[in-house]
């Protein structure tokens, strides 16, 4: 699913729901190997792009539009067949790909197994629940050989475009959330949308990058949660209230109404 705003509303841009077979079919042959049916990882890259990648109203001198990824490629690829692979088979939920105007989340359903931590994964511990898929994959060159992809490739891609990201655990799901890239990695699509960018990132350097993108995310919506915060700025949730805080002090930001009903006003 993706929605043109910051939560789930009525109307999606798309909603749709893929199956079919996790792996591709390949021929072998003397160019080496090539795809020739797509398998559900291909085909929910393939669906994803037209929302996670930029092209750019101007050709190049070789007369292409090159286009500009949102998020890093092989961190979204990676965090989808994991979803995938180590999800709770025995729970009658989906995958869930979900993107939204700042950010991307994968949700797959169950816990982490066998006592693995958020912590734990990101050290590059490894654990897999389902062993022969994760064999078959392997085989298939999807994955390679050392189980490391979040630390080994997740994260250094997430880092090198530095972009935020925050792991979310529980009993029934474990979900990435992954920040879009910002207007200096990317290709902007409108000039006005450059600027807007640039002034956001004044202000950021101004107060603090995380107070920076509290007020951003305030700015754009004002009913906008402490939790909400804190995947955004990959912080955390007292952290949040620290920088908030702060903010306040600085009479930057501003609550209106009570904790449940109330939201919050960008002052400056």
């Amino acid at each position: 699913m993706f929605f043109d705003a910051l939560d789930k509303i009525y109307q999606a841009q798309m909603d749709k729901v893929l199956d079919g077979p996790l792996v591709g079919r390949f021929q072998i042959g003397k160019r080496g190997k090539s795809l020739i049916d797509a398998g559900l990882i291909e085909k929910s890259l393939e669906m994803m792009e037209p929302f996670i990648t930029l092209e750019p109203n101007d050709i190049d001198d070789n007369f292409r539009r090159e286009k500009a990824w949102l998020y890093p490629l092989e961190a979204i690829r990676e965090l989808l067949i994991n979803a995938l692979v180590h999800r709770d088979w025995t729970r009658f939920v989906d995958v869930e790909i979900t993107g939204y105007l700042d950010r991307l989340e994968i949700t797959s359903p169950g816990a982490l197994p066998n006592a693995m931590t958020v912590e734990k994964m990101l050290a590059g511990q490894r654990s897999a629940r389902n062993h022969i898929l994760v064999e078959v994959l392997r085989d298939y060159g999807y994955v390679d050989a050392r189980g490391m992809g979040i630390r080994a490739k997740v994260i250094p891609a997430l880092k090198a475009k530095d972009i935020h990201y925050a792991f979310e655990a529980t009993e029934d799901y474990t979900k990435i959330i992954v920040g879009k890239a910002s207007g200096n990695t990317i290709i902007a699509p409108r000039k006005q949308a450059v600027n807007g960018k640039e002034h956001a990132q004044m202000r950021r350097e101004s107060v603090g990058k995380a107070s920076g993108k509290i007020l951003d995310a305030c700015s754009k919506r004002s009913t906008i949660t402490i939790p909400e915060l804190a995947a955004l700025a990959g912080i955390t949730e007292r952290s949040v209230e620290r920088n908030i805080q702060k903010l306040q002090k600085n009479e930057l930001l501003r609550r209106v109404g009570g904790r449940k009903e109330g939201h919050w006003e960008v002052l400056k």
